[in-house]
């Protein structure tokens, strides 16, 4: 009787063994965007309808359904699963899967499978090894136990690549539409793509919002020359919106406007053998571009990198190339997201001058506050509340930042003089780090949202230090390491 009742409910829940067509599922009509991959699945034979004729294409994919959508394989498990029978309407699928079991020997079939899992199925059935992806693409599958093969190979065939290009999400669950275009997708494509063409347009605004290094007017397609990429650099390594060299020995020049710039980039890497006025105004390759975007990046993180950012999977041919905008700023977000690219100022010293610290952006999208286009750029380690604190004004802080980048040591004086009257006035030992991002200027003075971080423990709050200035945990009592973030206003940064 169980057993009779067991295939009834599987029948109910999942697919009953009558084939349909995506013209026949009454959820599912052409204007779907999903409807040519389930078209394609059906005419496989590895999708079916419901008993109700429907597809449910917004139901999350259980694993049970995601190995049946990809069809039975040739290499046959020869274990059986626990809780998986011969009369499994997927038993097939399932023992061609891949998909090892759980500590107990189970499949576990009515399970969402995450998006993790759908690749090592994936890769086994459809996958290329030896493809190359960016490192912090590869590293996201270590913490799913998924290889760094399969992870380059359904990135770089652009099969899976997530929302941004940059987060894939593999622990997330995917719907039955969306699980049909992935399984479509892997029979179509035949060729690597490369990461420029990957990330998303809306990454890269942020990117260039982020670090105005190009010169006014310029937009993603523009191509540099060397001496433009040169200038770019110096103010990309700087983190500032001008082309300082004054922090550089240099003992030589050419008739060039920019010949300083040029000399750091033809001193660090390309060759001092460049440092000409020809090379200066001819275009910079894709491959010149490559080394000065890693030097740079050294110079802001203040050590070396081991990883190298790509452009082109197809690197021999590419190399090349004019260098555009758009692939610099797409060296950039990989740099961001190794090292951060971003510097923050803390009231530590380093020698004469306050302690620079790097922060990652925030590449997400869905992550974003509310009001994020009110601001250059936004910090991983910012919280929303933090953003959202701010009301509408006519001078957002994206019109300050470059300001506040260029005065950041006179706002962390500002900082400083806090940290001294905590200790001087409550004994309270106090780090502030400063996030230029975050300062905005208005016919009061300047406002602006620091990071405290408590060095010593007292019955003291951030509201008995901050009043209504405390952000975060205003009322929470401050041990060693505490953190939290408030707003700091002077008139003067003098």
């Amino acid at each position: 009787m169980k057993k009779i009742l067991a295939l009834v409910i599987v029948i109910l829940t999942f697919c009953a063994m009558i084939p349909a067509s995506a013209l026949s599922f009454p959820d599912l009509d052409a204007t779907h965007w999903a409807y040519a991959a389930v078209s394609e699945l059906v005419s496989k034979g590895t999708i079916r309808g419901f008993t109700d004729g429907t597809f449910k294409p917004t139901n999350t994919v259980s694993r049970a359904e995601f190995v049946k959508m990809v069809g039975v394989g040739t290499d046959r498990r020869t274990k059986e699963y626990k809780d998986v029978d011969k009369t499994h309407w997927a038993y097939d699928a399932i023992m061609t899967s891949g998909l090892p079991s759980d500590d107990r020997n189970n499949f576990n079939p009515e399970k969402a499978i995450t998006r993790a899992q759908t690749i090592d199925v994936l890769y086994k059935r459809y996958g290329v090894a030896g493809v190359k992806a960016p490192d912090f693409i590869t590293e996201q599958g270590k913490e799913y136990g998924v290889s760094k093969d399969a992870v380059s190979w359904i990135y770089t065939y652009g099969i899976l690549i997530g929302a941004d290009g940059l987060h894939l999400r593999l622990g997330d669950t995917l719907t039955r539409a969306e699980a049909a275009v992935l399984i479509a997708k892997c029979s179509k494509v035949n060729s690597p793509r490369n990461f420029v063409d990957l990330i998303s347009k809306d990454v890269l605004e942020k990117a260039m919002k982020a670090h105005p290094i190009f010169e006014e007017g310029f937009t993603f397609g523009d191509v540099l020359t060397n001496a433009q990429l040169a200038e770019a650099m110096i103010k990309f390594g700087n983190d500032i919106a001008t082309a300082d060299t004054s922090k550089y020995s240099i003992s030589s020049s050419i008739a060039h406007e920019k010949s300083n710039a040029l000399y750091v980039m033809c001193k660090s890497n390309i060759g001092m053998e460049n440092f000409t006025v020809e090379f200066a105004d001819s275009l910079a390759t894709v491959a010149t571009a490559e080394k000065a975007v890693k030097n740079a990046a050294e110079r802001l993180y203040g050590g070396t990198i081991v990883d190298n950012a790509f452009l082109y999977t197809d690197v021999a041919n590419k190399g090349n190339s004019p260098v555009t905008c758009k692939d610099i700023l797409a060296l950039i977000v990989q740099y961001d997201m190794m090292i951060g690219t971003n510097y923050a100022y803390t009231t530590d010293k380093v020698g004469d001058y306050y302690a620079k610290v790097n922060t990652k952006a925030e590449n997400d999208a869905t992550k974003y506050p509310y009001n994020h286009n009110w601001f250059a750029v936004i910090l991983e380690e910012v919280p929303n509340e933090v953003y959202h604190h701010y009301t509408v004004m006519e001078d957002a802080p994206a019109a300050f930042y470059d300001f506040a980048r260029e005065y950041a040591e006179l706002f962390v004086a500002q900082c400083d003089r806090y940290v001294m009257a905590a200790e001087k006035g409550y004994g309270v030992k106090l780090k502030i780090t400063f996030y230029p991002s975050l300062a905005h200027q208005n016919e009061k003075g300047f406002f602006f949202k620091v990071k405290v971080t408590a060095l010593n423990s007292t019955n003291y709050t951030p509201y008995d230090l901050f009043g209504a200035g405390a952000i975060t945990n205003q009322y929470t009592k401050l041990t060693e390491g505490t953190e939290f973030f408030a707003e700091i206003y002077v008139e003067s940064l003098v």
